[in-house]
Protein backbone atom coordinates (compact mmCIF):
# COMPACT_ATOMS: atom_id res chain seq x y z
CA UNK A 1 0.00 0.00 0.00
CA UNK A 2 2.68 2.34 0.63
CA UNK A 3 4.62 1.65 -2.28
CA UNK A 4 1.33 2.35 -4.52
CA UNK A 5 0.50 5.49 -2.29
CA UNK A 6 4.14 6.75 -3.49
CA UNK A 7 2.95 6.01 -7.01
CA UNK A 8 0.08 7.97 -6.45
CA UNK A 9 1.85 10.69 -5.50
CA UNK A 10 4.71 10.81 -8.52
CA UNK A 11 2.14 9.98 -11.18
CA UNK A 12 -0.99 11.42 -10.16
CA UNK A 13 -2.58 8.27 -10.18
CA UNK A 14 -6.36 8.71 -9.32
CA UNK A 15 -7.98 7.34 -6.16
CA UNK A 16 -9.66 4.63 -8.01
CA UNK A 17 -6.57 3.48 -9.85
CA UNK A 18 -5.22 3.09 -6.18
CA UNK A 19 -8.27 1.05 -5.26
CA UNK A 20 -8.25 -1.25 -7.82
CA UNK A 21 -4.43 -1.95 -7.63
CA UNK A 22 -5.45 -3.02 -3.74
CA UNK A 23 -7.89 -5.50 -5.18
CA UNK A 24 -5.43 -8.33 -5.36
CA UNK A 25 -7.83 -10.82 -5.26
CA UNK A 26 -9.37 -11.66 -8.85
CA UNK A 27 -12.56 -12.09 -7.33
CA UNK A 28 -12.78 -8.53 -6.24
CA UNK A 29 -12.62 -6.70 -9.27
CA UNK A 30 -13.25 -7.74 -12.89
CA UNK A 31 -11.20 -6.75 -15.81
CA UNK A 32 -11.36 -3.10 -17.49
CA UNK A 33 -10.31 -0.08 -19.31
CA UNK A 34 -10.44 3.37 -17.99
CA UNK A 35 -9.31 6.86 -19.06
CA UNK A 36 -8.16 9.39 -16.62
CA UNK A 37 -7.10 12.95 -17.68
CA UNK A 38 -3.06 11.92 -18.27
CA UNK A 39 -3.39 8.09 -18.62
CA UNK A 40 -4.78 4.80 -19.55
CA UNK A 41 -5.88 2.59 -16.55
CA UNK A 42 -6.05 -1.31 -17.67
CA UNK A 43 -6.97 -3.92 -15.45
CA UNK A 44 -6.16 -7.51 -17.14
CA UNK A 45 -5.62 -10.93 -16.17
CA UNK A 46 -3.22 -13.33 -16.85
CA UNK A 47 -3.61 -16.98 -16.60
CA UNK A 48 -1.00 -19.57 -16.39
CA UNK A 49 -1.00 -23.48 -14.50
CA UNK A 50 0.84 -23.46 -11.50
CA UNK A 51 3.92 -25.27 -11.72
CA UNK A 52 3.92 -28.55 -11.28
CA UNK A 53 0.17 -29.08 -11.95
CA UNK A 54 -3.11 -28.67 -14.03
CA UNK A 55 -4.68 -25.82 -11.89
CA UNK A 56 -4.58 -22.93 -13.75
CA UNK A 57 -3.99 -19.76 -11.25
CA UNK A 58 -4.83 -16.23 -12.13
CA UNK A 59 -2.82 -12.90 -11.48
CA UNK A 60 -4.51 -9.86 -12.04
CA UNK A 61 -2.26 -7.31 -13.57
CA UNK A 62 -2.95 -3.38 -13.60
CA UNK A 63 -1.42 -1.49 -16.33
CA UNK A 64 -1.35 2.15 -16.35
CA UNK A 65 -0.56 3.81 -19.86
CA UNK A 66 0.71 7.57 -20.08
CA UNK A 67 2.10 8.74 -23.14
CA UNK A 68 5.73 8.32 -22.64
CA UNK A 69 5.82 4.89 -20.14
CA UNK A 70 3.51 2.43 -18.68
CA UNK A 71 3.54 1.52 -14.72
CA UNK A 72 2.42 -2.13 -13.68
CA UNK A 73 1.48 -3.60 -10.56
CA UNK A 74 1.08 -6.74 -9.74
CA UNK A 75 0.95 -9.59 -6.81
CA UNK A 76 2.68 -12.99 -9.01
CA UNK A 77 4.94 -13.39 -11.44
CA UNK A 78 3.72 -12.77 -14.80
CA UNK A 79 4.92 -14.35 -18.22
CA UNK A 80 3.52 -12.20 -20.70
CA UNK A 81 5.61 -9.26 -18.26
CA UNK A 82 8.86 -11.66 -19.22
CA UNK A 83 8.10 -11.98 -22.19
CA UNK A 84 7.25 -8.70 -23.47
CA UNK A 85 10.32 -6.98 -21.71
CA UNK A 86 12.70 -9.86 -24.01
CA UNK A 87 10.90 -8.97 -27.48
CA UNK A 88 11.33 -5.39 -26.87
CA UNK A 89 15.05 -6.02 -26.11
CA UNK A 90 15.16 -7.85 -29.18
CA UNK A 91 13.59 -5.19 -30.96
CA UNK A 92 11.06 -6.94 -33.13
CA UNK A 93 8.84 -4.04 -33.24
CA UNK A 94 9.14 -1.11 -35.63
CA UNK A 95 9.04 1.79 -33.44
CA UNK A 96 8.58 4.42 -35.84
CA UNK A 97 5.03 3.00 -36.35
CA UNK A 98 3.41 2.62 -32.62
CA UNK A 99 4.30 4.32 -29.95
CA UNK A 100 7.13 2.83 -27.60
CA UNK A 101 4.82 2.94 -24.46
CA UNK A 102 1.68 1.68 -26.13
CA UNK A 103 4.06 -0.85 -27.90
CA UNK A 104 4.34 -2.73 -24.34
CA UNK A 105 0.61 -2.69 -23.41
CA UNK A 106 -0.15 -4.41 -26.59
CA UNK A 107 2.47 -6.70 -26.18
CA UNK A 108 1.43 -7.67 -22.43
CA UNK A 109 -1.85 -8.02 -23.73
CA UNK A 110 -0.86 -10.07 -27.00
CA UNK A 111 1.16 -12.45 -25.09
CA UNK A 112 -1.27 -13.50 -22.28
CA UNK A 113 -3.58 -14.06 -24.76
CA UNK A 114 -1.26 -16.34 -26.73
CA UNK A 115 -1.16 -17.88 -23.54
CA UNK A 116 -4.34 -18.36 -22.91
CA UNK A 117 -4.95 -19.95 -26.79
CA UNK A 118 -2.14 -22.24 -25.83
CA UNK A 119 -3.68 -23.60 -22.74
CA UNK A 120 -7.36 -23.72 -25.12
CA UNK A 121 -5.16 -26.32 -27.48
CA UNK A 122 -4.22 -28.09 -25.15
CA UNK A 123 -7.54 -28.60 -23.79
CA UNK A 124 -9.20 -29.60 -26.89
CA UNK A 125 -6.28 -32.19 -27.35
CA UNK A 126 -6.71 -33.90 -24.18
CA UNK A 127 -10.51 -33.76 -24.21
CA UNK A 128 -10.20 -35.53 -27.81
CA UNK A 129 -7.75 -37.81 -25.96
CA UNK A 130 -9.75 -38.80 -23.57
CA UNK A 131 -12.75 -39.05 -25.73
CA UNK A 132 -10.95 -41.86 -27.85
CA UNK A 133 -9.61 -43.51 -24.96
CA UNK A 134 -13.29 -44.01 -23.52
CA UNK A 135 -13.76 -45.84 -26.73
CA UNK A 136 -11.44 -48.73 -25.81
CA UNK A 137 -12.64 -48.77 -22.18
CA UNK A 138 -15.33 -50.89 -20.49
CA UNK A 139 -18.40 -49.11 -19.32
CA UNK A 140 -16.83 -50.15 -15.18
CA UNK A 141 -13.54 -48.74 -16.16
CA UNK A 142 -14.79 -45.35 -17.47
CA UNK A 143 -15.91 -43.66 -14.15
CA UNK A 144 -11.69 -42.08 -13.74
CA UNK A 145 -11.87 -41.09 -17.32
CA UNK A 146 -15.28 -38.69 -17.27
CA UNK A 147 -14.01 -37.33 -14.11
CA UNK A 148 -10.92 -36.20 -16.12
CA UNK A 149 -12.79 -35.22 -19.25
CA UNK A 150 -15.09 -32.94 -17.10
CA UNK A 151 -12.38 -31.31 -15.14
CA UNK A 152 -11.06 -30.44 -18.72
CA UNK A 153 -14.22 -28.51 -19.78
CA UNK A 154 -14.23 -26.99 -16.58
CA UNK A 155 -11.04 -25.65 -17.52
CA UNK A 156 -12.39 -24.74 -21.08
CA UNK A 157 -15.34 -23.16 -19.66
CA UNK A 158 -13.28 -20.60 -17.63
CA UNK A 159 -10.66 -19.78 -20.31
CA UNK A 160 -13.61 -19.35 -22.65
CA UNK A 161 -15.40 -16.72 -19.87
CA UNK A 162 -11.58 -15.38 -19.82
CA UNK A 163 -11.41 -14.91 -23.58
CA UNK A 164 -14.52 -13.16 -23.84
CA UNK A 165 -14.06 -11.06 -20.96
CA UNK A 166 -11.05 -9.79 -22.76
CA UNK A 167 -12.38 -8.87 -25.86
CA UNK A 168 -15.14 -6.70 -24.17
CA UNK A 169 -12.13 -5.05 -23.65
CA UNK A 170 -10.44 -4.98 -26.67
CA UNK A 171 -13.32 -3.69 -28.82
CA UNK A 172 -13.71 -0.46 -27.49
CA UNK A 173 -9.72 0.19 -27.38
CA UNK A 174 -10.20 -0.47 -31.49
CA UNK A 175 -12.31 1.74 -31.98
CA UNK A 176 -11.13 5.51 -32.55
CA UNK A 177 -14.89 7.21 -31.36
CA UNK A 178 -14.23 5.20 -28.26
CA UNK A 179 -17.19 6.56 -25.77
CA UNK A 180 -14.68 7.18 -22.87
CA UNK A 181 -12.78 9.34 -24.83
CA UNK A 182 -15.54 11.10 -26.23
CA UNK A 183 -16.35 11.96 -22.68
CA UNK A 184 -13.20 13.08 -22.10
CA UNK A 185 -12.98 15.75 -24.90
CA UNK A 186 -16.54 16.91 -24.26
CA UNK A 187 -15.48 17.85 -20.83
CA UNK A 188 -12.28 19.87 -22.12
CA UNK A 189 -9.90 17.11 -20.53
CA UNK A 190 -6.33 15.94 -22.47
CA UNK A 191 -6.97 12.15 -23.08
CA UNK A 192 -3.34 11.58 -23.25
CA UNK A 193 -3.47 7.73 -22.90
CA UNK A 194 -5.48 8.43 -26.24
CA UNK A 195 -4.29 5.57 -28.46
CA UNK A 196 -2.77 6.09 -31.84
CA UNK A 197 -4.36 4.70 -34.80
CA UNK A 198 -1.91 1.93 -35.48
CA UNK A 199 -1.60 0.82 -31.84
CA UNK A 200 -5.75 0.24 -32.64
CA UNK A 201 -4.48 -1.80 -35.70
CA UNK A 202 -1.96 -4.02 -33.39
CA UNK A 203 -5.15 -4.69 -30.90
CA UNK A 204 -6.94 -5.63 -34.10
CA UNK A 205 -4.81 -8.49 -34.74
CA UNK A 206 -5.20 -9.68 -31.66
CA UNK A 207 -9.03 -9.43 -31.67
CA UNK A 208 -8.69 -11.80 -34.77
CA UNK A 209 -6.53 -13.95 -32.84
CA UNK A 210 -9.54 -14.11 -30.08
CA UNK A 211 -12.28 -15.05 -33.08
CA UNK A 212 -10.11 -18.59 -33.18
CA UNK A 213 -10.16 -19.67 -29.60
CA UNK A 214 -10.22 -23.18 -30.15
CA UNK A 215 -12.93 -23.90 -27.44
CA UNK A 216 -15.22 -20.97 -28.04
Amino acid sequence: KEYLEQLRRIFGLHPLTIEDCLSIDESEGSEKSEIFDKYRFVQWNEVHFKPGSNILNVVPMHIMLFKNFVVTTHNGPLKSLEEAILRLNQRHIQRKSIRRAEWVLYALMDNSIDMILSLGRMLEIEVEELEQLALDLSYSEQSDLFVRMGAARTRAAFLKSEVISKREIIIPMCDKYSVQEEKINLAGGRPEAKLHKNTRVYLRDIEDHIVGFPVC
